[in-house]
């Protein structure tokens, strides 16, 4: 069943298609948020705000790409090149995905998003099989690094499962007077400050402890990226400024302004 474009790669579907590699980052561009995994959260912390959101019964950790659904993330230019010392492991695949096959949590089903455009019938694409029925080497190693992905995104749930039984998750509303979208999570220290020395210890055994701190450490960003999408909003109403008072010296002298002007004006 396809959901938002998505679906599983196979022979009777994909037979005689073909994927084409994302020529940029551009998809990413409107994205507010994105999921990671414990093996990435210290790369992570490093250029993004770490927070948590939770779908359903799960709580991820996801970084922050933008505080705000109407202005761009900074993290991809306007050419789609990506700015971020580290790209989310989910993103590098784009436009595959693998879902864990149903009763088992180490089988990954492949899955392409066909809304992206990058299916084709271009022979001078990458081929889905070859020799009739056999995935080609490519796509294997796709599959194969989505497949890892999968198994790190199964046992971050697991950390955060750890993490909410010791009651530390609230919602974060602001941090270092920077306002955060509706809808994310955070673990205030003042939390960790009440547990017990064996609690401690059960979250440090277990990796969850790692996962909080690089949180902790990480929304030192915040205040970088409100920074950062309020000069590209300058950046843009300045132009939008500019192209309309071109347009009105136009009109008012009766001569269109000229494609080198309507360039300056962005």
């Amino acid at each position: 069943m396809a959901q938002n474009g998505l679906f599983p790669v196979s022979l009777s579907r994909h037979g005689s298609r073909f994927w084409r590699r994302f020529p940029s980052y551009g998809f990413a561009g409107n994205l507010q948020s994105y999921p990671i995994t414990i093996a990435e959260v210290l790369q992570a912390a490093a250029s993004f705000p770490v927070v948590f959101k939770q779908t359903g019964q799960q709580i991820e950790p996801c970084v922050l790409l933008s505080l705000n659904n109407k202005t761009k993330t900074p993290f991809v230019s306007e050419d789609g090149r990506w700015l971020g010392i580290h790209i989310p492991t989910g993103l590098r695949c784009y436009p595959f995905q693998a879902v864990a096959c149903q009763g088992s949590s180490e089988t990954a089903l492949l899955m392409i998003d066909e809304s992206s455009g990058l299916v084709t019938r271009d022979p001078g694409d990458e081929a889905f099989f070859k020799n009739g029925d056999q995935m080609t080497q490519e796509l294997c190693a796709v599959r194969a690094f989505l497949q890892e992905r999968l198994l790190a995104v199964k046992e971050t749930q697991k950390l955060c499962h750890k993490i909410a039984g010791q009651g530390l998750f609230s919602p974060i509303d602001h941090h270092d007077e920077v306002p955060i979208p509706e809808g994310f999570l955070e673990i205030k220290p003042v939390g960790l400050r009440r547990l017990t020395q064996n609690q401690i210890s059960t979250l440090m055994n277990s990796g969850a402890l790692r996962l909080i701190h690089a949180h902790h450490v990480s929304l030192s960003h915040c205040r970088w990226l409100f920074s950062a999408q309020q000069a590209r909003k300058t950046q843009i109403q300045v132009s939008e400024n500019v192209r309309d008072f071109l347009g009105a010296m136009g009109k008012e002298t009766g001569f269109e302004t000229t494609p080198e002007a309507r360039h300056a004006a962005g």
